[in-house]
């Protein structure tokens, strides 16, 4: 009888074990249903935003027009208007964000064979097997302002495409075996930025370029050149758009036999990338302008009343005939838009603020600034310190640098370190080494890049210490990128402050 009755609790426990779990499973799996939703509501505004924004903008061909004349303008570059030929297809829109900023990526139906292809340009195409691939981008700034782009991915001259295995390369996925550029145009044709592949890594940046002298022009091909800034190559890239004399066969789209209509002849150059690519940055980003890598090239320093120094009657400071108990070197980052991986920002009044430059454009923008603070302490309890910057010394795209006294700029991110006499010696030796003999070059598509962030991570590297860097786009380092992988450092600190004051020079 105990027997049969401790067999029945036992049954009772088992089945009231059961239910329990049956019944966490139906709530887990009911809250997992309402996350799908919640999910999926929340993809369909942002959705639905954007494409009341894309066609309040963006305005169909008129009726009975040639689509192919309506946006390619007879080839004239002030006449494209990209998003007449592609039709986005908003149900299938892949929603992301990044630095901010929130991100639609969306396959389009291609109504007139566009094409970009890369090399010479051939009589007939076979758009079953197209050499590349459009699709856009829409993108909503951090102010909830919006621009588009058109994101063409387009294989290498030479290669065999494969229209399938191309379509799966997106914005974040690079496939394995893909070898040829992602390029980022306006819906008017102009080129804002690209990136170069091999095997599916980002080997190079790729920008808009003038036509090089040795050019072919009438094969559209690029010999190699003496002209292209080492080790940077041309290309010629060709916008077209497809007549085809057998559109359908059996009821079915067939393009195997089409012919150029219109086509639009574009150059541009390819400079090496300086290591892996993180991240791939959202094209127009960077503050909310629209600045391409050419208009980096080119940009030239503001001019800043701030005055120069000479480094070496501040370094006369340190030998104050006094023993000392410790040395500290601290690097400090100034981040155009603190908390972001921004390389400049069109915040230009911040007091105080990064190092500023002028775009061909008139655009003025506020690059960040990285420093070093200098810190000798002595046994008497009494501190010596000097907080110095690298900063351009002419209005020249590439100009002699010059040392400049950072006492009371902002930061945002700071890392310090403890060293001993040599290093600190070897610190500001580096410098003194910078001051006479370096140029400030912002990045590196004008030259090799030397800017406040490279000189500032070297005067702390010879002092021994082992620093993250982060190259990207035209730059080896930013504030912006640099402030972001720093923060990550054990021992930084993102505590907003000011530096120090400077001792000041000494005779």
């Amino acid at each position: 009888m105990k027997k049969a009755l401790f067999f029945n609790r036992k049954h009772q426990s088992f089945a009231r074990l059961c239910i329990l779990i049956a019944l966490v499973a139906i709530v887990f799996q009911n809250c997992k249903k309402e996350m799908h939703q919640t999910d999926a509501a929340v993809q369909s505004q942002k959705v639905s935003a954007a494409r009341l924004w894309y066609e309040s903008n963006c305005k169909p061909a008129p009726a009975g027009s040639d689509i192919r004349v309506a946006a390619m303008g007879n080839g004239a570059t002030d006449g494209i208007d990209l998003s007449r030929i592609l039709a986005p297809l908003w149900d299938n829109a892949l929603a992301f964000e990044q630095d901010g900023e929130q991100v639609l990526e969306l396959p389009a139906i291609n109504k007139a064979g566009l094409m970009l292809i890369q090399g010479p340009k051939k009589q007939k195409y076979d758009l079953k097997h197209p050499e590349s691939i459009s699709k856009l981008l829409i993108i909503k700034s951090k102010t909830g302002d919006f621009r588009a782009y058109v994101m063409t991915i387009t294989v290498d001259a030479g290669s065999t495409p494969d229209s399938t295995k191309l379509s799966l390369n997106t914005f974040k996925h690079k496939e394995a075996d893909f070898s040829g550029m992602m390029l980022f145009h306006t819906l008017q044709g102009k080129l804002v930025s690209g990136y170069k592949y091999i095997n599916g890594a980002a080997t190079g940046v790729v920008s808009a370029a003038q036509p090089p002298a040795t050019s072919t022009q009438t094969t559209n091909s690029i010999k190699e050149n003496t002209l292209a800034p080492q080790p940077c190559q041309y290309a010629a890239t060709n916008w077209i758009t497809a007549y085809c004399t057998d559109w359908f066969t059996n009821g079915e789209y067939d393009g195997s036999n089409c012919t150029i209509s219109y086509d639009l002849v574009g150059y541009v150059l390819i400079c090496p990338d300086n290591g892996p690519m993180v991240q791939l940055p959202i094209p127009g980003g960077g503050g909310g302008a629209t600045i391409t890598p050419t208009d980096i090239a080119e940009a030239i320093p503001e001019a800043d009343p701030k005055p120069k120094i000479d480094p070496a009657s501040y370094i006369k400071c340190f030998t104050d005939g006094k023993t000392a108990s410790s040395y500290k070197l601290t690097i400090y980052v100034d981040q155009p838009i603190p908390g972001h991986n921004d390389q400049w920002s069109t915040d230009v009044n911040v007091a105080g603020g990064g190092i500023k430059f002028i775009t061909p454009g008139g655009q003025t923008l506020n690059v960040g600034h990285t420093f070093v603070g200098f810190e000798k302490n002595n046994t008497d309890g009494t501190s010596v310190k000097q907080v110095m910057g690298f900063y351009p010394g002419g209005l020249g795209i590439s100009s002699k640098a010059i040392i400049k006294d950072d006492s009371g700029h902002p930061y945002n991110v700071s890392y310090a370190l403890n060293v001993n006499a040599g290093q600190f010696n070897a610190a500001l030796a580096r410098l003194s080494q910078d001051n006479a003999t370096s140029n400030y070059t912002l990045s590196n598509m004008i030259g090799t890049e030397r800017n406040c962030t490279d000189a500032a991570i070297s005067w702390m590297t010879v002092a021994g210490a082992t620093l993250p860097s982060q190259s990207r786009g035209s730059f080896s380092n930013t504030p912006g990128d640099f402030g972001q992988v720093l923060k990550n450092l054990s021992g930084a600190t993102t505590t907003t402050g000011a530096a120090p004051q400077s001792h000041g020079p000494c005779n």
